[in-house]
């Protein structure tokens, strides 16, 4: 996969995919690039993946994408409310565990992620 191919993936909420293709490793910060890039038929793709039974932590990345996309469909469920979190709050977290030492738990990533982006969409703060 050359340069603009991976650009494309990336800005397009496939990133993973492209990955996984050529048979990279997957860092636990792109996990979230489906909810941070990807429209709102992708999301709601990915939140029907698997998912723990009720109560019980992710046990792979893969059921920690599906619980945050999940989570993310709870608080910006049209294009324009997921749209807005994606720039406000998603594209900036996925930046940061990106450029440094991301979670090394599934269940770190969804915390995060509940954390500076769930609860504060839900109070209606906007990113500082």
């Amino acid at each position: 996969m050359d340069v603009a191919d991976e650009c494309e993936a990336f800005l397009a909420g496939r990133y993973v995919e492209a990955l996984e293709a050529v048979g990279a490793d997957v860092p636990p910060g792109a996990w979230l690039n489906v909810v941070a890039h990807g429209t709102l038929r992708r999301v709601l793709r990915d939140a029907c993946g698997d998912v723990p039974a009720a109560g019980d932590p992710p046990s792979s990345w893969p059921q920690a994408s599906a619980v945050i996309a999940r989570m993310v469909l709870s608080v910006a469920s049209t294009p324009a409310s997921l749209r807005a979190l994606q720039e406000e709050r998603l594209v900036p977290l996925e930046l940061a565990l990106l450029a440094g030492p991301g979670p090394s738990r599934p269940v770190e990533l969804v915390e995060r992620v509940r954390w500076d982006v769930v609860v504060p969409a839900r109070q209606g703060r906007m990113a500082s």
